[in-house]
């Protein structure tokens, strides 16, 4: 009996939790939360363009910076991690970068897409990054050699 008095009387002032995720507000987003995680996936969405859509269709909203807070909560939440060691000179970890990017040739003016491709020792962060024609096999032993 003194244990269900406690809970309805007591613990709900004095063990509330955090006060933001009770609020109307949060239940608003929080319903809008694995929509925004998905957009924030696609190419050209970041959290600016989505605080904007949500500002649009909401009359009682978080600022912007409250609104990255709990974006980036959500998102953290859904990402268990781990720390990994790495013995020095171990491991090299190397990939293309995704995008195509370009450049134009002085001379002719003409746009020259490259890819990317991005080498990482994990023991000391060190990055090496060069941009080359493709992903073919003579252009990926190129960079290699480097």
């Amino acid at each position: 009996m003194f244990c269900w008095l406690w809970k309805t009387l007591y613990e709900g002032k004095l063990c509330s939790g955090n006060p933001s995720y009770k609020d109307d507000c949060y239940d608003q987003l929080k319903a809008q939360l694995d929509y925004f995680s998905k957009e924030l996936k696609k190419v050209g969405f970041n959290r600016q363009v989505l605080w904007e859509e949500y500002k649009a269709g909401n009359p009682n909203l978080y600022s912007y910076g409250q609104f990255c807070y709990h974006i980036q909560q959500y998102l953290r939440s859904g990402k268990p991690s781990m720390v990994l060691y790495h013995k020095p000179g171990d491991k090299l970890y190397v990939d293309f970068a995704g995008k195509l990017l370009f450049y134009f040739d002085r001379q002719t003016g003409e746009e020259i897409k490259v890819q990317v491709f991005v080498a990482c020792l994990p023991y000391s962060d060190y990055c090496f990054a060069m941009a080359v024609p493709s992903q073919k096999m003579e252009d990926f032993i190129y960079t290699l050699g480097c």
